[in-house]
C-alpha cells in the first residue's frame, strides 16, 4: 500500500488545493493520504469531497509548538477531530500568536533598514495563509530569522482527539 502520511495543501504552505492534492495522489496510486497543513484544518473537509472513497483519507494537522532551546518543534496529530470546539480555538490561538511573531519580525528587520510591511509579507504568501506557514521564510528563506521571533507554547494535541507524533526536533535542520 503506498501512503502519504505528511503533506500540505494551499491552506498552509503547500502548492496544491486539497481538490488538486487529491487528484495528484491518486495518479501516485496514493491509497493512504493525511494532509498535515499547519496549524489549521481547513483543507480536511474539502480533501473529503475531492477524495470520495477513491482513498483513505486521515484527519491530521502539523501543530506548530515549541520547547525550551532554540529549536521549532511540530506536533504531527492523526486521526484528530477538526470539528472539536477546543482544537480550534487552540489552532485560533496559536495563528493569531504567529501573526504578532511576524508583525514582531517586520519590526526588527525594519530597524536593520530593511524596507518591508506586513502588506509586503501578506501579498508572497499565497492566498489568505498569511497566518499559515512562515511567511518570512517563504519570502526571504532566511532559515536564521527564527531567533528573531518569541516562543509560544500552545496546549497538547490531545484535545482534538487521535494521536500525535513530534517533528523537525531542530537535530537535523529544518526540511
Amino acid at each position: 500500500m503506498i501512503t502519504e502520511l505528511h503533506c500540505h495543501t494551499t491552506a498552509s504552505d503547500g502548492t496544491l488545493s486539497p481538490a488538486e492534492l487529491i487528484e495528484r495522489a491518486l495518479a501516485q496510486k496514493v491509497e493512504l493520504l493525511a494532509i498535515t497543513d499547519h496549524d489549521t484544518t481547513d483543507a480536511i473537509e474539502p480533501a473529503r469531497q475531492a477524495a470520495r472513497d477513491r482513498l483513505e483519507l486521515w484527519p491530521a494537522i502539523e501543530m506548530s509548538c515549541s520547547e525550551p532551546g532554540p529549536y521549532e518543534v511540530h506536533v504531527l496529530g492523526y486521526f484528530i477531530d477538526p470539528t472539536h470546539a477546543a482544537l480550534q480555538a487552540v489552532l485560533t490561538r496559536i495563528r493569531t500568536a504567529r501573526e504578532g511573531r511576524i508583525a514582531e519580525m517586520v519590526k526588527r528587520l525594519q530597524s536593520l533598514g530593511l524596507e518591508l510591511g506586513m502588506e509586503d509579507v501578506r501579498a508572497f504568501a499565497r492566498g489568505p495563509r498569511s497566518a499559515a506557514g512562515n511567511p518570512l521564510d517563504t519570502v526571504f528563506r532566511l532559515r536564521d530569522a527564527q531567533h528573531i521571533v518569541l516562543e509560544v507554547r500552545p496546549p497538547t494535541i490531545s484535545c482534538g482527539g487521535g494521536g500525535s507524533l513530534r517533528h523537525h526536533m531542530g537535530v537535523c535542520g529544518r526540511t
